[in-house]
């Protein structure tokens, strides 16, 4: 039997006494309407730490993420700055997934678009 999401957030009091209080209802942990609420109205709404500034502390360096489904990467420029992208210039995200997963981190190769968008050493 398939429930609507709000009758499955009705499977939860907040308003619940302490000493009768206990964990979230499991379909919560694996129901696709509570998974895209959350992804809308948590994780697209408020920001989330994906790494630390200690893992980019050289300029190139950089590490990728995944973040409410979607692939990022974390970088330091040549100028020293932070920034962060979900997206890539001319990179689709079929093209971008696959190799991003090759290189998780690095501090001493920069991020090249070429071919497939390949992570070059």
């Amino acid at each position: 039997m398939e429930r609507n999401v709000r009758d499955l957030l009705n499977l939860y009091n907040p308003n619940d006494p302490l000493d009768h209080a206990w964990t979230i209802p499991s379909p919560w942990y694996f129901d696709p309407g509570i998974h895209e609420l959350e992804q809308q109205s948590v994780f697209a709404k408020t920001w989330q730490v994906v790494g630390r500034a200690h893992q980019t502390l050289d300029k190139g360096s950089f590490f990728t993420a995944d973040l409410a489904d979607e692939p990022i990467v974390v970088a330091r420029g040549d100028d020293g700055q932070l920034r962060a992208s979900t997206t890539f210039a001319g990179i689709t995200r079929p093209r971008w997934s696959p190799n991003r997963k090759a290189a998780r981190s690095s501090s001493a190769a920069p991020i090249t678009a070429g071919l497939m968008a390949t992570m070059a050493r």
